[in-house]
């Protein structure tokens, strides 16, 4: 294995994320490592793009992002290397199907989180909503503003929360085309342009970076990041990673309390450069 590894890929929650919602000083010092030995690191989350900078550089790091669950790609200078945002008409009739289902859900677009009620901040907005918002980024609340910004701005996702009937919504979902429908928890959905997944933006960075596909490792522990780890030349799961990760994985890591990604970083990565 000397040398296969090029480029690793890195979930967030569940996974980098400790269960604190912290990178660990283990995980980041692997981190470090692995970029001083000449490996690419990478993060692929479903989060956006300010987030992610801003947890990344918190734990003292710089990597390049494919977001958004591939629907945005940028290199470690935060400058965009590909996008794949939803058709407006789509994203309307999404959200229009979504309002009338009354349910609580977010849009994510370019720059901007909107909410459906005004009483329901984003996660993001509690955490760095000052910080995103002096990089340029936007918070909006309830449906008028999210119909608005559907229709005459650039959405990358729709992110479902605290459904009371999962099956029922994602048989609705289903009769709508030109989207795909990923889980990035047990208890939410999260709906892209048909084309857009992680393996997407990971195919992105490997032609940035010249790196093929058989030497990639990807870690995650979640449905959204079943793709990756099935494309990669190293799948790794997460030892809190789902059943279904982790029977697709080639391997299974310590958990994301114990220094998971480090574990696989040093073990499959860094050990065979004598590391």
């Amino acid at each position: 294995m000397n040398g296969k590894i090029r480029l690793i890929c890195m979930d967030l929650d569940g996974t980098l994320l400790d269960p604190g919602g912290n990178v660990s000083d283990l995980d980041a010092r692997a981190v470090r490592e692995a970029q001083e030995n000449g490996i690419v690191c990478a993060i692929a989350s479903g989060r956006a793009e300010g987030n992610v900078i801003l947890m990344l550089r918190d734990a003292g790091l710089v990597c390049p992002a494919c977001v958004l669950n591939g629907g945005l790609v940028i290199d470690e200078k935060g400058e965009i290397l590909d996008s794949c945002p939803m058709d407006r008409a789509l994203s309307l009739k999404i959200c229009d199907m979504l309002a009338e289902e009354k349910l609580k859900f977010v849009l994510l677009g370019d720059k901007t989180i909107c909410t459906s009620e005004k009483g329901f901040p984003h996660h993001s907005e509690e955490k760095y909503g000052e910080r995103m918002r002096e990089m340029g980024h936007r918070f909006a609340h309830g449906l008028d503003e999210l119909r608005s910004f559907a229709r005459e701005g650039t959405t990358y996702k729709y992110y479902l929360c605290e459904m009371e009937q999962p099956g029922r919504i994602l048989d609705i979902l289903k009769g709508i085309p030109g989207i795909s429908v990923t889980r990035s928890g047990r208890q939410n959905f999260e709906i892209m342009p048909a084309q857009v997944n992680k393996v997407r933006g990971i195919a992105v960075l490997c032609r940035h970076y010249g790196i093929g596909m058989d030497r990639v490792m990807c870690i995650g522990d979640e449905m959204n990041d079943l793709e990756m780890i099935r494309a990669a030349g190293v799948g790794v799961a997460m030892g809190n990673a789902a059943a279904e990760v982790k029977d697709m994985a080639g391997y299974v890591t310590f958990d994301n309390a114990s220094g998971g990604v480090a574990q696989a970083i040093r073990s499959l990565a860094l050990a065979p450069l004598g590391k």
